[in-house]
């Protein structure tokens, strides 16, 4: 177990109740980011309550989304619609977990552009009901800022 760094941003290495080598980025260039984040995921192993974090493909969760979507929303088809021009923006062989705060703004700024505020709020909620449902059993969730 032990704390690197790669660039400017500092990583960690530890190995779950399984024996697997983990190895996850702090996101921070501050060591003590890393340390806490370090100390956080051994206590959570110890307790039993560590889970391996899921790598969801936008692309193969928005066909998930989509058949759920069809089966249980009379607005499907308008999801469909809003899934291909989030699709379009941040690519679909992007993971989930790798849309940043700072995309999701550009998102905002240039489809403000094109459509009204009210189209971009529809659009960002759907990328956040699917990010919500992705993060469900993970450590971390997105935060997904609306426009104005």
């Amino acid at each position: 177990m032990g704390i690197y760094r790669r660039g400017d941003v500092w990583w960690i290495d530890y190995y779950d109740k399984k024996h697997e080598r983990m190895q996850e980025s702090s996101h921070s260039s501050i060591k003590r980011d890393a340390e806490e984040l370090l100390t956080l995921r051994k206590s959570e192993i110890f307790r039993g309550t560590y889970k391996r974090p899921v790598k969801t493909i936008f692309g193969q969760f928005g066909e998930r989304y989509m058949e759920y979507a069809k089966a249980n929303k009379r607005s499907w088809l308008r999801d469909e619609q809003m899934l291909k021009k989030l699709e379009n923006f941040f690519g679909s062989e992007r993971e989930l977990s790798e849309i940043s705060p700072a995309e999701v703004e550009g998102y905002k700024l240039s489809r403000r552009k094109e459509v009204s505020g009210s189209t971009v709020n529809r659009e960002l909620a759907l990328l956040k009901r699917m990010s919500i449902s992705q993060s469900i059993g993970t450590s971390s969730g997105t935060s997904i800022p609306y426009a104005e």
